[in-house]
């Protein structure tokens, strides 16, 4: 497996971002499409991701995002759709798997509704309405008692947030082709309703929700929860890929 640094230029100016290579062939292409912050993190966890799949013979694009590059307004959700369109023009036409992180997710459905992928991940999306820069401070706030309350062993109450409309329209236009898969920790408080079947957002009706027992995976600070993402992420990719095969 080889890694390259890339500048994607965008209309807003070009992202730096890292292509990993895998031996041979590729086997179909990846973006992993970053949230609020930045696509490293604690211990290079999106790094590890991009490793991890291109390992599985899967040719892998993830980017910076600086406070300028941020998933969480338009602007940064159109430079994210440039990116993927960069990337698509030079893996060959190889399939496209899409994976979005927390407000990535966001930037991943609406550009998978427009230009159908085969197949679209979302590790504990915030799919809200309101999201945007003015909200990021009481978002992170937010965060931040989650993540104290987690800790103490406290359970906040679940209580279903409206999703934003665009959302809502790109998951009925998406449907089931693909399938969007979901994962979230069984300690991710916020994604509690949508366990239930019979209490799920009607938008979600589609979509595969996998919950990782005993960790809560939003914003993950230790090597536990880490792995746990990108297990099975990677193994969600190599489900995808033995489907397209089979079918």
């Amino acid at each position: 497996m080889k890694r390259a640094a890339v500048l994607i230029p965008t209309s807003a100016g070009a992202l730096e971002g890292i292509v990993h290579v895998p031996e041979g062939a590729p086997a179909a292409a990846a973006v992993v499409v970053p949230g609020a912050t930045s696509r490293a993190g604690t211990n290079r966890k999106w790094a590890r991701l991009a490793d991890a799949l291109a390992a599985q013979g899967i040719v892998v694009l993830r980017y910076d995002a600086v406070d300028s590059d941020a998933l969480d307004d338009a602007a940064g959700e159109m430079r994210a759709h440039e990116a993927i369109d960069w990337f698509r023009e030079r893996t060959d036409g190889a399939d496209l798997l899409l994976c979005g992180l927390c407000y990535g997710a966001r930037a991943t459905l609406l550009y998978a509704a427009a230009r159908r992928p085969l197949g679209i991940a979302l590790v504990t999306p915030l799919l809200k309405r309101g999201i945007g820069r003015r909200d990021k401070l009481s978002v992170h706030a937010a965060q931040l008692m989650t993540r104290i309350t987690v800790r103490t062993g406290i359970r906040l109450p679940s209580r279903s947030k409206g999703f934003d409309p665009a959302i809502a329209r790109a998951l009925t236009t998406i449907g089931s082709s693909p399938s969007p898969w979901i994962v979230v920790g069984e300690r991710d408080h916020q994604w509690r309703p949508w366990w239930n079947t019979s209490k799920r957002p009607e938008a979600l009706a589609s979509a595969t929700i996998e919950v990782v027992p005993g960790l809560q995976l939003h914003s993950p600070r230790t090597l536990e929860t880490q792995a746990a993402a990108i297990e099975r992420v990677t193994a969600w990719a190599v489900r995808t890929l033995r489907e397209r095969v089979e079918s």
